[in-house]
């Protein structure tokens, strides 16, 4: 980008009536001044560009995530995002259209909320998800411990070889009691035999 173009006041109000040397005095002024203006405004738009060409979606969101408090809520923009990891309690909404998410693995997230997203590789034929391991799972969450509430509501699932896992880092009957709402979500493109694991209550 190059910056042309800057108006000064001989632009719009051309000098009239000026001697040789009062034109060259007005010359030499504005070109002092110009010159300065555009040595210091263009670094810092070609600073702004490249940021902005260089800035990566799932490494901004996967920081706000990290940063963010337990119980915050976050609103994903719209956009393609690779493998995102969750450890905390949190709520992501996601903008509209959704937000494209590659994957989500959530561990150690007691309340745990997954709202408005599109989650899986939507690029892939079926033949290729045939082919996907089962680490290739769309909405993976391991449980802790503690009591659970778990809500994956208006998703889609697509590319993926599992569509939702969840499951306990401990035996069943030594987990508290789990609250889990997987509703008005939907599914395309998911391997045959996919399935969703999920732990019964222990009480």
């Amino acid at each position: 980008m190059q910056i042309s173009g800057i108006s000064t006041k001989k632009d719009i109000y051309p000098a009239r009536g000026l001697t040789p040397p009062q034109q060259s005095l007005v010359d030499n002024f504005t070109s002092f001044f110009q010159k300065p203006v555009e040595s210091i405004i263009q670094p810092l738009l070609d600073a702004t560009i490249k940021s902005v060409e260089a800035s990566d979606p799932t490494a901004e969101l996967q920081a706000q995530i990290d940063n963010a408090t337990e119980g915050s809520t976050l609103t994903v923009p719209s956009g393609n995002y690779e493998t995102i990891n969750i450890n905390k309690n949190i709520t992501l909404n996601g903008q509209e259209p959704p937000p494209q998410i590659k994957r989500i693995n959530a561990t150690d997230a007691s309340q745990l909320t997954l709202n408005h997203l599109d989650i899986g590789n939507k690029g892939l034929s079926p033949a290729q998800v045939r082919t996907l391991p089962e680490s290739e799972t769309g909405i993976r969450v391991v449980l802790n411990n503690k009591p659970s509430t778990i809500n994956i509501t208006n998703t889609h699932l697509s590319g993926v070889a599992d569509g939702i896992s969840i499951s306990s880092h401990t035996p069943l009957e030594q987990t508290s009691q789990q609250k889990i709402n997987i509703d008005n979500n939907t599914i395309s493109n998911i391997r045959p035999l996919a399935k969703i694991i999920i732990p019964q209550s222990s009480d």
